[in-house]
């Protein structure tokens, strides 16, 4: 995590792809920024379902220091990014928290 915000810049109004890879997980919109956490609301793909249970889990009271009881492959917790209209990418810290009422927090890297 970085002591100061990122250079992307955008308004409630700008749409951001979160992506996975290559992998379009979901469109974020009217977006929150509580630094250093930034937020939204997620509209997800078909690409987001394998990740629906963890989201769940870690979105859970209680459960964000607590080991999951199933498996995670660490490649769950990399290569995640935002990319705003013009292309510009940032890098976020680790998986984000997406949570069943359809909000979405991440921190960048």
């Amino acid at each position: 995590m970085t002591d100061t915000p990122p250079t992307l810049q955008f308004t409630k109004n700008t749409v951001l792809r979160l992506f996975h890879g290559t992998d379009l997980i979901g469109t974020v919109t009217n977006l929150d920024i509580d630094w250093p956490w930034y937020g939204g609301q997620v509209k997800l793909t078909e690409a987001a379902k394998p990740f629906a249970h963890i989201w769940e889990f870690y979105t859970t009271e209680g459960n964000r220091q607590v080991d999951p009881p199933f498996e995670i492959p660490d490649t769950v917790y990399q290569n995640w990014f935002v990319e705003d209209e013009s292309g510009q990418r940032l890098a976020l810290d680790d998986l984000p928290a997406v949570h069943t009422d359809g909000s979405i927090w991440w921190q960048f890297d």
